[in-house]
């Protein structure tokens, strides 16, 4: 099995296939916009400036701690990391650390389960 896995991986034409298989996978703005431009038959710059106002939406919404849903997929919650005290030991005294934001996302049990069996390479 494993010369079949290493004679299928070194031939050309797979690498060009793998190679093509993993870009499409990542998603950028500029894919995005054009797939929905794709997907709705619409032009490019209608995509973008309909996804540049969602990203917008979300990026406000998130601020402002309102919590930004996507079905199956999760919601994403604003967290606060309370202060701490600690010890400086430079300084030699106690002192206080900032209060931090930060990004949280909740995933729902069915998505859980789709990726509990998910291989990935």
């Amino acid at each position: 099995m494993e010369i079949i896995k290493n004679t299928l991986f070194n031939s050309s034409c797979f690498k060009y296939f793998y190679i093509f298989v993993i870009n499409k996978l990542k998603m950028n703005f500029k894919d995005f916009d054009r797939d929905v431009a794709k997907e709705f038959g619409m032009s490019i710059k209608q995509a973008r400036k309909i996804l540049t106002y969602i990203n917008k939406d979300m990026t406000h919404k998130i601020v402002f701690g309102h919590p930004v849903t996507f079905r199956d997929i999760g919601t994403l919650h604003t967290r606060v990391r309370e202060s701490t005290k600690f010890f400086n030991l430079q300084e030699g005294k106690n002192q206080m650390t900032k209060k931090s934001y930060y990004l949280d996302i909740r995933v729902p049990d069915k998505m859980k389960l789709r990726l509990k069996h998910k291989i990935i390479y």
